[in-house]
C-alpha cells in the first residue's frame, strides 16, 4: 500500500510545472491578461469588499482540495483540484440559496438585503469557476 506522499509528490509537480511555464512564456502571458482582467472587472465594477467573503472561498478550496485526494482518474493535481472548485461552487450556491429563502428577509421581501444576500450567496460559484479557470490556465 502507498503512502500518501508516494501518491502526491507535490514537490516535483510544481517544479515541473514552474519549468513548463518557464519554458512556454505563452502560458505566462495568458495567466496574467485572464487575472488581470479578472481583477479590473473587480474594481471597476464597485470595488474588491463586495468580492471577499472569506466563508464561501474556504467551501470551495476545501471541497476542492477533497476532490484532489479522493477523485479517481489520471487526472492531473490541477485538473481534479479545478473540477472540484467548480462543484464546491455549485454546492456553496446551493448553500446560500437554502439560507436565504429561510431568512426572515425573504419572508419580508426586503429587496434590498435580498440582493445583498444573493450577491453573497452567488461567491462561491464565482470562486468555484475563477480556481477552475486559473487551474486550466495552469496545467
Amino acid at each position: 500500500m502507498n503512502s500518501f506522499s508516494e501518491n502526491f509528490e507535490f514537490t516535483s509537480f510544481w517544479t515541473l510545472e514552474l519549468e513548463t511555464m518557464i519554458e512556454n512564456p505563452t502560458r505566462i502571458i495568458g495567466l496574467v491578461i485572464v487575472l488581470g482582467a479578472v481583477v479590473a472587472a473587480i474594481i471597476y465594477g464597485g470595488g474588491q469588499e463586495k468580492f471577499l467573503d472569506m466563508p464561501s472561498l474556504l467551501l470551495v478550496a476545501i471541497i476542492g482540495v477533497g476532490n484532489v485526494i479522493g477523485a479517481k482518474g489520471d487526472d492531473s493535481i490541477l485538473t481534479k483540484f479545478g473540477d472540484g472548485c467548480v462543484r464546491g461552487g455549485w454546492i456553496g450556491l446551493l448553500i446560500g440559496l437554502i439560507l436565504i429563502i429561510d431568512a426572515p428577509i425573504f419572508a419580508s421581501m426586503n429587496v434590498p438585503a435580498l440582493g445583498a444576500a444573493m450577491s453573497v450567496g452567488m461567491l462561491p460559484l464565482f470562486y468555484g469557476y475563477t480556481l477552475k479557470f486559473l487551474s486550466m490556465q495552469i496545467d
